[in-house]
């Protein structure tokens, strides 16, 4: 039932998208350029809802072959779609947003916590889970911005949760990576390499909280935090430390902006095709990393050293570009 769940979510996903774009069109739901954006003419935004619809159907057929986990999962991740679909069709101020994206944090780790272990695990996890939810939620949203990225942020990473979920005998890690990897591969032709629609906050809401729920269900499931973790460590480190050197210089973090590694990759002369599929790579290796964590010490070590590396590789990328760029007109003269 598993594989007919991410069956389902992807032929569904694939049949609604295309009528969700001509409902969007017929209602004019744009996403216009400003200053800041990394797109040049007005696009469709709003086509999150059609994988948002796929998964969660999908996660019906699967949730038998899994857990109820599952369920939160989906429940969770179609209720933060449902915020941002509101915030789609009419802003919603930025305090009240967040105020509602810690409210279904918390009914999401209400629903969680009896999976918890009892005692000081509880007390230290739930929190953290409440935090982390809404968190995550935002650092996708704040990823969001170029053709395809989280679309590919999605399918990677849910492929890898559903390799190991397949390795471990964890069926609910399984069932919500392969579900949530099936949907994002059938959304990723109408957003890439050329956007007809964007995923708007109703998918970026939506993807963010299926992923940041399952980070949570994986070390419920006894996964190791590195295989939990690093299929979205990436927006993690790319966002908090964007928001770092912001927040050092006393700009505003909650404006928008065009500061974060891969936007800079992009403003250095990247397409974002290849940006995108540069991304898609060191989250795919980063996956990679945390999955070989479970052969145990000393590869674990080494797996950890490398997943540091890795993140510094790739949030130093926009250096190495520029500096490769000014060094290319001298290697011509020569």
């Amino acid at each position: 039932m598993i594989a007919v769940g991410g069956t389902v979510a992807f032929l569904l996903t694939l049949v609604l998208s295309p009528l969700v774009i001509t409902e969007l069109r017929r209602r004019d739901v744009l996403d216009t350029p400003v200053e800041r954006s990394s797109h040049s003419v007005p696009t469709l935004r709003g086509g999150g809802f059609a994988p948002a619809v796929g998964a969660c159907v999908g996660a019906g057929f699967a949730w038998g072959s899994s857990s109820a986990s599952l369920l939160v999962v989906a429940a969770t991740a179609l209720t933060f779609g449902a915020l941002g679909l509101v915030d789609d069709l009419a802003t919603i101020a930025a305090r009240r947003r967040l105020l509602l994206q810690l409210v279904i944090a918390a009914g999401a780790v209400a629903l969680l916590a009896p999976k918890m272990t009892p005692g000081w695990a509880l007390l230290a996890l739930a929190p953290l889970a409440w935090i982390w939810l809404a968190a995550y939620v935002n650092a996708f949203n704040f990823m969001d911005g170029i053709n395809g990225i989280s679309a590919a942020q999605v399918v990677v990473a849910g492929t890898a949760w559903s390799l190991v979920g397949a390795w471990q005998d964890t069926p609910v890690v399984t069932a919500g990576g392969l579900t949530i990897a099936a949907a994002a591969l059938a959304f990723l032709p109408f957003n890439f390499p050329r956007a007809k629609v964007f995923l708007g906050d109703v998918g970026s809401y939506f993807f963010g909280g299926w992923l940041a729920t399952m980070v949570v269900v994986a070390l419920i499931e006894g996964l190791t935090p590195e295989v939990a973790v690093a299929p979205v460590l990436l927006y993690l480190c790319d966002t908090g430390t964007t928001l770092l050197r912001r927040i050092a210089r006393r700009a505003s973090w909650m404006e928008p902006h065009r500061e974060h590694t891969y936007q800079r990759l992009v403003a250095g002369g990247w397409s974002h095709t290849g940006t995108t599929a540069f991304v898609a790579a060191m989250i795919a290796l980063s996956s990679a990393l945390g999955a070989a964590t479970l052969a145990g010490n000393p590869l674990r070590a080494g797996a950890d050293v490398a997943l540091v590396l890795l993140m510094v590789a790739y949030l130093t990328s926009p250096q190495w570009q520029s500096r490769r760029r000014h060094l290319e007109p001298a290697g011509l003269q020569d």
